[in-house]
């Protein structure tokens, strides 16, 4: 069910989304975590929201105090019809590459500013804890898709009278087509008249 247009779940306290260090053992760490309805809600546009339960799955590996995650978050979301408003379901499966260092060790930026390629994937965490959230927003806002269609040839909505024209044929076209207004413009694009 869509949430209304203002209404908005409260930013989620689920800590879903927060990984201890010490656990990662060099075995490495499967990681399976359901996401919650409500977080998945809180991380998305006003566009989009879930539909059901997420799900965030891989693998947590450590070398001292770095930590990778190599997975994949899947969502089951919906939007709107970028033509038609219609409700639109969409699967969407976010593939992550992941390095945590602590923050002491975290790379700095050269004397121009500029991090080098190797460390634009590099995140830092505080403490003893890793906190998801940020990022899994940051590649979760990034592989929504820019346009939604219910279908590839959605009509849309009429601009008269607002009907969806993939269901009823309204009829505000020939309308249109019929404003005097409009009669020499028409002339200038029927090839069978001769122009001014």
């Amino acid at each position: 069910m869509r949430p209304g247009l203002y209404e908005r779940s409260p930013p989620c306290s689920v800590n879903a989304v927060k990984l201890l260090v010490d656990p990662i053992g060099p075995e490495g760490l499967a990681l399976a975590q359901p996401l919650p309805v409500d977080w998945l809600n809180a991380q998305l546009t006003l566009s989009f929201w879930a539909q059901r339960p997420g799900h965030l799955s891989g693998r947590l590996s450590r070398v001292e105090r770095t930590v990778e995650l190599r997975g994949e978050l899947h969502a089951d979301l919906c939007g709107p019809c970028s033509r038609c408003l219609e409700d639109v379901p969409c699967a969407v499966q976010v593939p992550l590459q992941l390095t945590f260092v602590p923050a002491s060790e975290a790379p700095k930026p050269a004397d121009d500013g500029e991090l080098q390629e190797a460390d634009l994937g590099v995140i830092p965490y505080v403490g003893r804890e890793v906190d998801l959230q940020p990022v899994l927003h940051d590649e979760l806002l990034l592989q929504l898709p820019m346009k939604v269609l219910c279908r590839s040839d959605c009509a849309g909505l009429c601009a008269e009278c607002g009907a969806n024209r993939n269901d009823v044929a309204c009829g505000c076209a020939d309308e249109a087509a019929s404003d005097p207004r409009l009669r020499p413009l028409r002339q200038l694009l029927d090839p069978s008249k001769p122009s001014f």
